[in-house]
Parts: C-alpha cells; sequence; structure tokens
C-alpha cells in the first residue's frame, strides 16, 4: 500500500463502493462481460443473495467455496485458492 498511488486508489474504491451507483454501473458491466467469471469465496462470508443471483444470471460463471475460510481465502487458505484457480484454468 506504500508504493505510488496504491493507496490513494484504494481509498477510493472503497469509497465508491458505497454508492449505489458504482455497484450498479459495476453490476452492469460485468452482466455484459462475454468471459468466464470465477469467484473464490470463504465459507465463513458467502455471497449476499444478490450476488449469488447476479452470478447464477452468467453463463459463463463459476463459484468456489473454500470451506472454513473468510473474507480473504488468499491469505488464510492459499493453496486451496491456488488449487481452485488452477482447477478452473482451461
Amino acid at each position: 500500500m506504500r508504493r505510488g498511488t496504491v493507496a490513494g486508489t484504494t481509498a477510493r474504491l472503497l469509497a465508491a463502493n458505497g454508492s449505489a451507483r458504482w455497484r450498479t454501473d459495476l453490476q452492469a458491466g460485468l452482466k455484459r462481460y462475454p468471459g468466464r467469471v470465477h469467484v473464490v469465496t470463504g465459507s465463513e462470508d458467502p455471497l449476499s443473495p444478490e450476488g449469488r443471483s447476479l452470478l447464477d444470471g452468467l453463463p459463463h460463471a463459476t463459484v468456489t467455496v473454500i470451506a472454513g475460510a473468510g473474507h480473504h481465502p488468499q491469505l488464510t487458505h492459499p493453496e486451496e485458492v491456488a488449487r481452485a484457480i488452477r482447477e478452473r484454468t482451461p
């Protein structure tokens, strides 16, 4: 977070996350995206019903749930996250 503009960019994106318009624009962009989407989440930080509904409407979306992981599975369960990515990479 100390390199260049990383901290400022992170703060700006986190602040935007609270904006209903930003979330609506992001969801619309995701619906238009033609490629594959793979979401990795922890069982202790499940997708919201809204998020699950959005992903269920995407033809090429998959979700992997890492058992016992929370909001940052890449930090707490790196091997499982790496395995999930390897298994979904063509």
